[in-house]
């Protein structure tokens, strides 16, 4: 991470007086107002739509320039760190690190990146907003010894015009982005470590075979899938009975209301039998006439409120889609980088599930803009005009759960944009694509509406000392939840029955042989909630705390489960087999 502390006009600052400090940052404050600058973009499209946005500059070969603006793009990593050649003595640590070019392609575009810089007073990091961006432009800069130029972030949450002429305006100071580009780079030298020495350590003994290889967050990936599947292996099941009673109210059984109850001897239903008694249901059936006498011993009717599912971090959105539209964790990631490179969405590589406190007027506007859009005819078949519009009066009573500036750092949660918004209204979700941007807008659609309210009920009655339960949940009050297309539930509300009331047995019992079950495979969606969640499993205090995170990022699981599977250290079957 030492190896990021510029050496430049803002580096010095720890060997400087204050008044020489003052005088240089001064001096780079002047050269950031007055200057030339470069913008090196991450991606070509990225680099295309900052220019339409500025609309004062013209394309020139590869890059764009015009009123003091230059305008480049790397292509995602142009430099990397070089790898361990020859056989030296295990385990070898660099010092220091040396950086190579990715490729021929590569060498062009950093050509280009010096050519321009030596025309350019002020470099502006404009590479996707988040560490792995840092990370790019900082390794650029390196590589070309442009560490002596003073710097500046654009910071980009979205990709309309608006957002990017606003961050324009408003970058931020290079600097303040120090600690992240320490992050990035002890991330990297990490996985070089680790991955470096322990593959070659494991390839030399023997332990795995040449074509596979050992990382600092794909092994303990594996290491969890593995183990679920020692589980699985080593399981051995259990019998129990579901036994089935049903059960009239009153004298007349033809007229009477009827309910059934559920006793299960299987531990998981927490019915299991008192300790030293056994009971013989097929023989207790045999006894057991239509017309047998059983008492309620408890009734219980609540209204129970479910709140809508809050707005979606990338990981939720993985998970979402995955269970929706069975698409996995990486052909998820790709529509919504896709999405976001398009204006679409906001940028998705998020780790945040709130917004910003000062975007409730923004929300309702567009929410609002939507309404109309649809009342005037002017959509497909999607959401009713209706719905957006209550979801726009929602916003004024939303509370933290949704705004709240806490729980925003550098990005927000993942939303549509307002172009975004009124897309998705004119197509119907037939790609992947759409697919991902209907899951995003009716999330967001939902959170702002009010709760779904749901009937339950429990009853338990007793029969000769065995208990039998009854539960029912019936939606009564669709709330968030008309956004999925859900309905109303036509069931009448159960009669209230005393403790105490007598009832009667109506037919036979019912008894069923089941087995306990193993634990499930982890698909790829449960495999990213295990890796985000793996600290829960660690004992050691300390262990505990470094895993709060979990294992990789947002951004990268999906990235270490394909390339899992592609190794062959997974096999993906279908959902119901799960991956092992």
């Amino acid at each position: 991470p030492l190896a990021f502390r510029r050496r430049g006009r803002l580096g010095r600052r720890a060997r400087c007086g204050d008044r020489q400090l003052v005088r240089m940052l001064a001096g780079a404050a002047a050269a950031v107002a007055a200057g030339r600058r470069l913008v090196i973009a991450e991606k070509p499209r990225v680099m295309e739509l900052i220019a339409t946005a500025v609309g004062s500059v013209k394309k020139v070969g590869d890059h764009y320039e015009g009123d003091g603006l230059l305008i480049a793009a790397a292509s995602g990593h142009l430099v990397s760190l070089k790898g361990l050649g020859g056989r030296p003595n295990l385990p070898y640590f660099p010092n220091p690190f040396e950086l190579k070019v990715s490729d021929t392609a590569s060498k062009r575009r950093l050509d280009l990146i010096r050519d321009l810089a030596s025309r350019a007073d002020v470099l502006v990091n404009g590479c996707d907003a988040g560490r792995e961006g840092e990370l790019i432009f900082r390794l650029i800069v390196e590589f070309l010894g442009l560490e002596h130029m003073p710097f500046e972030r654009l910071w980009l949450q979205s990709l309309t015009p608006a957002a990017i002429r606003n961050a324009m305006d408003n970058c931020r100071q290079g600097s303040d982005m120090d600690n992240l580009a320490c992050a990035a780079r002890g991330r990297l030298e990490a996985d070089w470590l680790v991955g470096m020495n322990a593959t070659r350590a494991l390839r030399q003994g023997k332990w795995i075979p040449a074509w596979t290889s050992v990382g600092r967050v794909m092994t303990p990936t594996l290491s969890i899938v593995v183990d679920r599947e020692k589980e699985i292996q080593e399981f051995k099941p259990d019998l129990y009975l579901n036994v089935t009673a049903k059960f009239y109210v009153g004298s007349n059984k033809a007229s009477a209301a009827s309910y059934q109850g559920l006793h299960s001897t299987g531990t998981e239903e927490g019915d299991k039998e008192p300790a030293g008694e056994e009971v013989d249901w097929r023989a207790l059936a045999e006894t057991w006439e239509p017309g047998l006498q059983g008492t309620i011993v408890e009734d219980v009717h609540t209204e129970v409120l479910q709140r809508p599912f809050s707005l979606p971090d990338l990981a939720e959105l993985q998970r979402g889609c995955a269970r929706q539209y069975k698409m996995t964790p990486a052909e998820t990631l790709k529509e919504a980088q896709n999405l976001y490179l398009d204006k679409l969405i906001t940028y998705p590589r998020t780790d945040s599930r709130h917004l910003p406190e000062d975007y409730r007027e923004r929300v309702r506007a567009e929410l609002s803009a939507a309404a109309e859009l649809v009342n005037q005819g002017s959509a497909a078949d999607g959401l009713p005009g209706d719905l957006l519009q209550r979801a726009a009066g929602g916003v004024a009573d939303a509370g933290p759960a949704i705004f709240d500036n806490s729980k925003v750092s550098d990005h927000f949660a993942i939303i549509p944009t307002e172009y975004g918004l009124k897309n998705l209204l004119a197509f119907k979700p037939q790609t992947p694509r759409l697919r991902v941007l209907d899951y995003v807008v009716r999330r967001y659609v939902a959170a702002l509406l009010p709760p779904a309210k749901f009937r339950v009920t429990r009853r338990v009655t007793e029969v000769q000392g065995h208990l039998f339960k009854t539960s029912s949940k019936d939606l009564v009050e669709l709330g968030y939840l008309e956004v999925e297309g859900r309905h109303l539930s036509d069931n009448e509300a159960p009669a209230i029955l005393k403790p105490g009331t007598k009832v009667f047995l109506a037919e036979k019992l019912a008894i069923a042989e089941k087995e306990t079950a193993p634990p499930q495979r982890y698909t790829q969606a449960t495999l990213l909630s295990a890796m985000e969640n793996c600290g829960r499993k660690v004992d050691d205090a300390d262990l505990k705390r470094g895993l709060q995170a979990g294992l990789g990022t947002a951004a990268t699981r999906a990235f270490i489960i394909e390339k899992l599977l592609k190794q062959g250290l997974l096999l993906s079957a279908n959902e119901k087999q799960g991956t092992r």
